[in-house]
């Protein structure tokens, strides 16, 4: 941080007393500087002003601290504006047709938004549904009607489904997620698009949609946000993926399913690693079909390869084609919290285009305020007027300094909204009489722009209805002056690289996560320490309540983090993002109370006491900053805590338990330590699920019920012989 300069801090008062010091050495004549006296009235008065000149100049300019930054390059960072994702459905289905929005469309709401990309909007709507594989206990129920389905299809390695439809249009993010591969019995998504309704104006407005060529399909992606894993890799890019769309017969007397290739126009998602919107190119009407989904008119109808069966008739009518998602590898996962088609990218700012900045006055090192602050610096182009040929686009440089003198450069101060120009000597500088022209670029962002599902319902986009699915995240607020200067001595250690611990540490704390550990050596997949090269830095964020479920880092998080550390790591290092990974436990004590004390405050006070005291946070710990990581939990440590409550006469005794399947089991007393605790890897932080606190009992509780809303087992089951089995869907009543 930069210093406060302190040059005296003496008062009027100080400076009247010590001139009148003085007095003998330069004017030994006057002999009696006495209050009254003309002379000491110009004293006092000197003084006066004195102190206003000291207290000015004690006081470093807001100019010049900024300055002081600008030698450094060391700038204000500015608002990060939220993004998100929005789906976009028709009013009216009749009378729908393809709507195009170009980037830039506001979105209206409590706050503002705009769209990052263009989107046409087309009038149908799409289902996202799997070949869900049956549970064991769903399959013990339906014996009977399995063994009655593999006689009427002829199958003896039969995989039985039910079809499921995942993501709606109007469902909303789902946290935990769908394997959408993992959890189907052939390893495929099938998304269905469907007319707006059941009339034939809607189905007619679809089927025109598709022979307005090109038709590009925007489908909108949320990978799995919750990690069970704390310390998995980050998600990898599917590759192999498989688009297509069921295509008609070739021959009348052909009867099979066939399937047409799918483009992908683009794809945003980064082979499904990252939210965002992918799009597609789907062919004309004629190139598309809609399988028979009636039995009675196609027994085969869901079986096999073909698309899964829909039961409800009217839904089924609606229905104009299928697109497939297959992937080349039959182990592929697909972990996702949502997905749906007509789905744009927005963003928490706003665009400005064709604005004449000002004209320069021919004064070296021009500057010129732009219509807006906190900059996406990214976006930003400008152009400078030059005789003969026009408007001519100059290049935005992170450093003027490093300009050669001709070169047509400029500089951006995010923050502040400025641009800056050369001097002459290090860029071009701007003539006198010339104009600057800001082209385009974007502004906005701050906290207010995080917004929770279903917030955001009106686009300025006529016929058009909007549906948030997700929430729109990553809005952070524009950098104070002290923040900036709190980087400095950071900045002068690393020089923005990660070379040391306490420079991953330093770089990653700049997202504004509470806690960062830097752990080195450690390959969190593989649970190894001592791997050479390798890094693995784990955040924690903020969490408003200290009660289990600790705080753990979403995958948006995570991938915030990594994008900032990748550019700054050196070469060959090998870089690990994580979640922390909590080890989970429970306790039981005994207490007698105080007299004058009530009996439920202190119980309250021991468990507030218990549960600050296991907190990875600040105020946890025994040093206040956070439960130390891989520090071992020992129950007689956690007696002394209990001990140091008010209104606590005696601790007699604390239990551990570690959960089961049963529930909890107690923790015996080591035989090596004689003492009674739970391990911890050097990794691991503890998260207390449950406590009981037993009042005037001679020991602690040596048994501890399982807390309620605990995870249990996943009973859902996937078949890794489903690429060698038959589909087969399972409807009771058929049979």
């Amino acid at each position: 941080m930069l210093p406060r300069v302190n040059l005296a801090d003496l008062t009027a008062k100080e400076l009247a007393e010590e001139m009148v010091r003085r007095i003998p050495a330069h004017t030994p004549e006057w002999r009696n500087a006495r209050v009254g006296d003309p002379g000491r009235a110009m004293i006092d008065v000197f003084a006066y002003m004195g102190e206003s000149i000291l207290y000015r100049a004690n006081l470093t300019p807001r100019r010049m601290r900024l300055e002081f930054l600008n030698l450094l390059n060391l700038k204000q960072r500015p608002a990060q504006a939220a993004r998100g994702l929005l789906a976009l459905t028709h009013k009216a289905p009749a009378s729908a047709k393809p709507t195009f929005a170009p980037a830039g469309t506001r979105v209206n709401g409590s706050q503002v938004f705009e769209t990052r990309t263009p989107i046409t909007v087309q009038p149908f709507e799409g289902r996202v549904y799997i070949k869900r594989a049956l549970a064991e206990a769903e399959m013990e129920e339906l014996g009977d009607v399995l063994a009655s389905l593999s006689e009427v299809y002829g199958v003896t390695d039969m995989a039985p489904y039910e079809t499921e439809e995942v993501f709606g249009p109007t469902d909303v993010v789902r946290p935990e997620g769908v394997d959408l591969f993992g959890e189907s019995v052939d390893q495929t998504v099938w998304i269905g698009l469907f007319a707006l309704d059941d009339s034939v104006a809607a189905h007619s407005a679809a089927t025109a949609a598709l022979d307005a060529q090109p038709a590009l399909l925007n489908l909108g992606v949320v990978p799995k946000l919750k990690r069970e894993d704390a310390l998995a890799p980050a998600l990898e890019p599917l590759e192999g993926l498989d688009w297509a769309v069921t295509a008609p017969p070739l021959t009348v007397s052909d009867t099979g399913i066939l399937f047409r290739d799918l483009p992908v126009d683009q794809d945003a998602t980064a082979g499904f690693t990252r939210e965002g919107t992918l799009r597609l190119v789907l062919p004309k009407s004629s190139e598309v079909m809609s399988p028979s989904n009636d039995i009675e008119d196609e027994v085969d109808a869901g079986v096999g390869d073909r698309p899964p069966r829909i039961d409800d008739a009217e839904l089924a009518s609606r229905l104009l084609c299928w697109v497939r998602l297959k992937a080349d590898d039959a182990a592929a996962s697909l972990p996702v919290s949502w997905m749906g088609v007509n789905a744009v990218e927005i963003e928490h700012s706003r665009t400005f285009s064709n604005v004449l900045l000002g004209t320069a006055n021919g004064v070296a090192g021009a500057r010129f305020a732009l219509p807006a602050q906190n900059i996406d610096a990214d976006t930003l182009k400008l152009s400078v007027f030059e005789e003969g040929q026009g408007f001519r686009p100059w290049t935005q440089v992170s450093d003027l300094g490093a300009c050669e003198r001709d070169a047509r450069c400029y500089e951006v101060d995010a923050q502040a909204g400025q641009v800056a120009f050369g001097d002459g000597l290090t860029g071009m500088s701007l003539s006198k009489g010339t104009r600057i022209r800001l082209d385009e670029m974007r502004a906005g962002g701050a906290e207010e722009g995080n917004l929770e599902p279903q917030n955001l319902s009106k686009i300025e986009l006529p016929g058009i209805l909007a549906h948030q699915p997700a929430a729109i995240h990553g809005g952070v607020a524009a950098e104070a002056l002290d923040g900036a200067e709190k980087r400095v001595g950071a900045m002068l250690h690393h020089r923005n690289r990660c070379v040391t611990e306490a420079d991953y540490r330093s770089v990653a704390g700049e997202i504004g996560v509470p806690r960062v550990e830097v752990i080195a050596g450690f390959r969190p997949h593989q649970r190894r320490m001592g791997a050479s090269g390798v890094v693995t830095v784990m955040a924690i964020p903020e969490a408003k309540v200290r009660r289990a479920p600790n705080p753990r880092a979403d995958r948006r998080l995570l991938e915030r983090i990594y994008a900032h550390l990748d550019p700054k790591r050196p070469m060959g290092t090998e870089l690990y993002v994580v979640s922390p990974e909590y080890r989970s436990f429970g306790l039981s004590t005994a207490i007698s109370i105080r007299e004058g004390f009530a009996r439920e405050a202190v119980v309250k006070a021991v468990k507030e006491r218990l549960y600050a005291y296991f907190w990875p946070l600040s105020g946890g710990g025994s040093d206040g900053q956070g439960w130390v990581l891989g520090r071992n939990i020992n129950a007689q440590e956690v007696e002394v805590e209990v001990a140091r409550v008010p209104g606590v006469r005696i601790a007699a005794g604390v239990n551990l338990f570690v959960p089961s399947e049963t529930g909890f089991d107690l923790v015996g007393v080591d035989r090596r330590s004689g003492v009674v605790g739970i391990a911890l890897d050097q990794w691991q932080l503890p998260e207390l699920l449950n406590m009981t606190v037993a009042v005037d009992a001679d020991t602690a509780p040596a048994s501890l019920s399982m807390a309620s809303g605990s995870a249990g087992a996943n009973d859902g089951a996937t078949q890794d012989s489903a690429s060698r089995s038959v589909a087969v869907p399972v409807v009771p009543e058929v049979c």
